[in-house]
């Protein structure tokens, strides 16, 4: 069971990486994969693998979250501050899920699978969101880009997510295209 699971694992948490933009879209696979993915963590992971978490994002972290939780509390916007601390639970969540997925280390200006998935799946909220500017352009025969409701409506998710995903993307694009020595790149001129 062990072993089977230990197999699918990181699949499984690719995918879910893949279908998260599409939240909205496509309920019931994310829930599936995120019962897969708890339920296996505990046969999965390893000791050695609680290494990949560090000491300073941690606290950082904390004190990110104990400062979202005092400040709707104190400021008394607990209702309707509550999506936005969940939102970062589901972050932390992911995390703790990501843990035992290795992603092995893999020769200069290649990509390992996690970031692949990153890099298609914004692609995909691109591709998606680029096809709803089209289809309300179409329908209204303008688009303002403003803060319009179309380009809310437009955008597979919030401008936030949406931007910390293309970033993303930019990031793990430029560090695999980045050139970088190796020995056997001998000039024999």
């Amino acid at each position: 069971m062990r072993i089977l699971l230990a197999a699918i694992y990181p699949y499984a948490f690719l995918l879910l990486y893949l279908i998260i933009p599409f939240d909205n879209y496509i309920r019931a696979l994310p829930n599936i994969l995120m019962v897969i993915l708890v339920v296996g963590f505990p046969f999965v992971v390893k000791k050695e693998d609680f290494k990949k978490l560090k000491p300073l994002s941690i606290a950082i972290f904390l004190s990110l979250f104990g400062y979202l939780c005092f400040d709707a509390f104190l400021s008394g916007r607990w209702n309707e501050d509550f999506n936005i601390i969940k939102k970062v639970l589901i972050a932390v969540g992911l995390a703790i899920l990501y843990i035992p997925v290795a992603d092995v280390n893999l020769p200069a200006g290649r990509i390992g699978k996690i970031s692949s998935a990153i890099i298609f799946s914004a692609l995909a909220a691109i591709l998606f969101s680029v096809y709803n500017f089209v289809l309300i352009t179409d329908a209204t025969g303008s688009f303002a880009l403003g803060e319009s409701a179309q380009v809310v409506e437009s955008l597979l998710i919030d401008r936030l997510y949406f931007g910390l995903l293309c970033t993303f993307n930019i990031l793990i694009s430029f560090q695999a295209i980045h050139k970088k020595y190796h020995q056997n790149n001998n000039n024999n001129m």
